[in-house]
């Protein structure tokens, strides 16, 4: 090869062409004559036009601007790990997005359970915010996707987690939809209120396709009830059910038993029914 001065140009051959070349404005080009920034690298076919490796465990870029204070251990990093991509600012890896595809946002190990992990130590976890002028506020969907739906697919889940004190992570409460009938024209869906109670997780509260809330049942009925067909069943919750209507210090009580109904006030003498 051999490289050449002309105009303020300087320009490096191999085989016959250009291959590099310094402007007079101290622009370098790889592959192409007229680079329109400080670097600028051209393939007329090929997709990896750079490629930066490490011998090391780890390679990486670091940035600075005209005002960051940063030092070579502190300045934001792109780099990679294996094969994940990883980002870095302040000494500390903050996001990753590993081979997986999964997405790990405070934490370098994240619960592979989960496309998504996101970790901080406050708690300010996620916010979703619109700034929509028109009456829509931000949406939130759970969409199960399924290329073949079935009547009582679980449509979405929002679980409460903490740890037991084995250091176990254990789910306390769940929100749960369903899909009663998918089909066209007759959909209807429902959704169930799960609580973890003496070690044990189950359904506590349902609220039917037509609006029924069943509290300690799955299946609330009330067309024995003339037309009605939505209310509130209260039912298999303690050894006697009761509801209670409640304003200050006054008490009404409706309950029920194996043997009697009854009806309570604030006396509680109770009137059998």
């Amino acid at each position: 090869g051999n490289s050449g001065d002309a105009n303020g140009v300087i320009q490096f051959y191999t085989g016959g062409s250009e291959q590099l070349r310094i402007t007079s404005s101290g622009m370098v080009g790889i592959a192409t004559a007229a680079p329109g920034n400080p670097l600028h690298v051209y393939h007329a076919t090929t997709n990896e036009i750079a490629r930066f490796e490490s011998g090391d465990a780890t390679c990486y870029i670091s940035f600075r601007d005209s005002a960051s204070n940063a030092t070579a251990t502190s300045r934001p990093i792109l780099g990679a790990k294996t094969d994940d991509m990883f980002f870095q600012t302040g000494g500390s890896e903050r996001l990753r997005i590993t081979s997986n595809g999964e997405l790990w946002v405070g934490t370098a190990s994240g619960d592979t359970t989960y496309q998504t992990h996101i970790k901080h130590d406050t708690y300010g976890v996620l916010k979703l915010e619109t700034s929509n002028t028109g009456v829509d506020a931000a949406y939130l969907d759970l969409y199960h996707n399924s290329s073949s739906p079935a009547d009582g697919d679980q449509t979405g889940i929002i679980g409460f987690k903490g740890k037991n004190d084995a250091d176990e992570e254990t789910t306390y409460a769940q929100i749960r939809g369903f899909s009663g009938d998918v089909s066209d024209g007759t959909e209807d869906g429902s959704l169930t209120f799960n609580t973890r109670g003496g070690g044990t997780f189950a359904e506590r509260v349902r609220i039917t396709s037509v609006g029924s809330v069943g509290i300690g049942t799955d299946t609330p009925n009330f067309t024995s009830f003339g037309s009605n067909t939505a209310g509130i069943e209260i039912s298999n919750v303690n050894t006697n059910n009761a509801l209670l209507v409640q304003s200050g210090t006054n008490e009404f009580y409706f309950a029920a038993s194996s043997s009697a109904n009854y009806i309570y006030g604030d006396d509680d003498a109770p009137i059998i029914i």
